[in-house]
């Protein structure tokens, strides 16, 4: 099986439009076997993740600005791991919180987060190859 490993590299608050708030990590994307080789910089693609909360989202949290963006960090450390699982993450991608879509206690703590900007995540990618086979029984 195989995996990536995404750096993030940056965070930036988006002016508000309109109410709520949004959020940019920027990350780096690189099959696992290419990490720390000589042309490791050859296979790396910087791709980027906006976090959308709601303005009611956002007041049910009530959140200060620094646990709210590492919960943000969290879901987007989240939604990419769950894309490349899936194998269909995208170079923008984009994760809107609303209050019908979103628990209305903060799922993660803050307290216990740590947004490193040097850590590297690996996550695994579940492929399909080939033909898949059914038995008769």
């Amino acid at each position: 099986m195989s995996s990536k490993t995404v750096r993030f590299r940056s965070c930036e608050w988006l002016p508000n439009s309109g109410g709520g708030k949004s959020i940019l990590f920027k990350y780096s994307i690189v099959d696992t076997i290419f990490v720390d080789s000589f042309d490791e910089a050859s296979h790396i693609d910087i791709n980027d993740v906006t976090v959308k909360l709601s303005y009611s989202q956002e007041t049910m949290w009530n959140l200060e600005q620094s646990e709210l963006e590492k919960v943000l960090f969290e879901y987007a450390k989240h939604h990419i791991a769950s894309k490349v699982d899936e194998d269909v993450l995208t170079q923008h991608e984009e994760i809107l919180l609303y209050t019908y879509t979103t628990p209305i206690i903060c799922p993660y703590n803050p307290d216990k987060i740590i947004m490193s900007f040097d850590k590297s995540y690996e996550f695994p990618v579940k492929r399909s190859f080939g033909f898949q086979t059914r038995s008769n029984e």
